[in-house]
């Protein structure tokens, strides 16, 4: 949870969800939405969300995270926009009825379930139809590109091509999923891919992150990869992936 929290708190922490609510407020549209957040966590987006007038239902199976989202609600004070329930995604169709929700966030979570057809079925079934279901993922060629830009380590660098788990992380180890494979999995739970955004497409190829702590530099750095999230090869190189899908 600390790690966590430190990872959030860096500048390319903070850079991560501003690119992430910039793709979702293009799909979103000014209409305020029902919105299922699984496996929000401490409720960072959820919050964000929530400010720019949406209705959040956050569920996570993590007691921890959830007390950590309840303190961060009540203070940002949006205790009125954000509902939090104790559950993992199995118990979603037990939990609401079909169509309960106009868009659902999947973010950093797929990569953690056992059977990730049936996670995306579970938020396929909670979707009115015409949904949006947005899906962030770890890029598994940043496995490859962080190692040998930034660390000039080229052993681990080699080390990582090709290979489909990713070894380091908070969280423990988890499986790494190509584009091709995230695309195949969306469109066999009833999903067409809408866009396909990458998420800090250059800032963690920089090795200097003391710049990166730099309001100036910081300003810019932000600029840069707001202009490059959709545009290609960027978004294929991106440390993150960020998938937005239309329920069929």
């Amino acid at each position: 949870m600390a790690l966590w929290q430190e990872n959030q708190d860096a500048p390319w922490g903070r850079l991560r969800y501003t690119m992430v609510m910039a793709n979702l407020a293009d799909h979103l549209g000014a209409v305020p939405q029902q919105i299922l957040d699984m496996g929000g966590g401490n409720g960072v987006e959820a919050i964000l969300l929530a400010q720019r007038g949406h209705q959040i239902t956050l569920v996570d199976f993590s007691s921890e995270m959830l007390a950590a989202a309840e303190q961060a609600i009540a203070a940002a004070g949006v205790t009125d926009k954000i509902a939090l329930v104790e559950a993992d995604i199995t118990a979603l169709p037990q939990l609401f009825t079909a169509a309960s929700f106009d868009a659902t966030l999947f973010h950093n979570v797929l990569q953690y379930v056992p059977d990730p057809i049936a996670a995306l079925r579970a938020l396929h079934a909670v979707l009115r139809p015409g949904g949006l279901l947005s899906l962030g993922i770890i890029n598994p060629y940043s496995e490859v590109l962080g190692p040998a830009l930034r660390d000039y380590d080229l052993a681990t660098a080699l080390d990582n091509v090709g290979t489909k788990v990713k070894k380091k992380n908070i969280f423990g180890p988890h499986p790494l999923y190509t584009a091709e494979e995230l695309t195949a999995m969306l469109t066999t739970a009833g999903f067409a891919l809408q866009k396909h955004y990458g998420v800090r497409c250059l800032c963690d190829y920089m090795a200097d992150n003391a710049r990166k702590a730099d309001p100036q530099f910081f300003a810019q750095l932000e600029t840069l990869e707001l202009a490059v999230r959709d545009q290609y090869p960027f978004y294929l190189i991106a440390r993150f992936w960020h998938l937005l899908a239309q329920k069929r």
